[in-house]
């Protein structure tokens, strides 16, 4: 609720913002005038207006859903558009490609999908550990159980 209210707050600001933007370019424009410089080309449409914001909340399950994407090998930039994590989820992918290298996503993914096949291996493997644990489990409801009704 908040968040959409945010971003409502948000289109309300965008237009003075291109205005303001627009200024700037046309002052930049007359003082660079029979000069060459950098900001020659530059067009209002090159320009993105981002507001940044808090998009903390519920990060546990952001992350999670992130993980989910990943082991079932959705594409990087779809998964971090969907999450909600970050303002601008494409930089945050670029970024992430130069710091880790191009083959990023192949490695979580396959880290992912390889400790959950490990977990899977492991039950099969032994399956009276998983008996083990439940015994323990149903022990531990029953001295609850018997706990309260003393």
């Amino acid at each position: 609720m908040a968040d959409e209210r945010a971003k409502q707050d948000e289109l309300s600001f965008k237009k003075p913002e291109r205005q303001f933007l627009k200024l700037i370019l046309n002052i930049c424009n007359e003082k660079l005038k029979g000069k060459t410089g950098n900001l020659k080309g530059l067009k209002l449409s090159d320009i993105d207006i981002k507001f940044t914001r808090n998009k903390s909340d519920n990060i546990l399950v952001k992350t999670q859903a992130l993980l989910n994407l990943m082991s079932a090998q959705c594409p990087p930039d779809i998964a971090f558009t969907v999450i909600g994590l970050f303002n601008d989820p494409n930089e945050v992918f670029e970024k992430a490609k130069e710091y880790y290298g191009d083959d990023l996503w192949k490695k979580a993914v396959s880290n992912v999908v390889g400790e959950n096949q490990n977990v899977e291996d492991d039950k099969e493997i032994n399956p009276k550990t998983d008996d083990k644990a439940k015994k323990k489990e149903n022990q531990s409801i029953d001295k609850n159980i018997s706990a309260n009704e003393g």
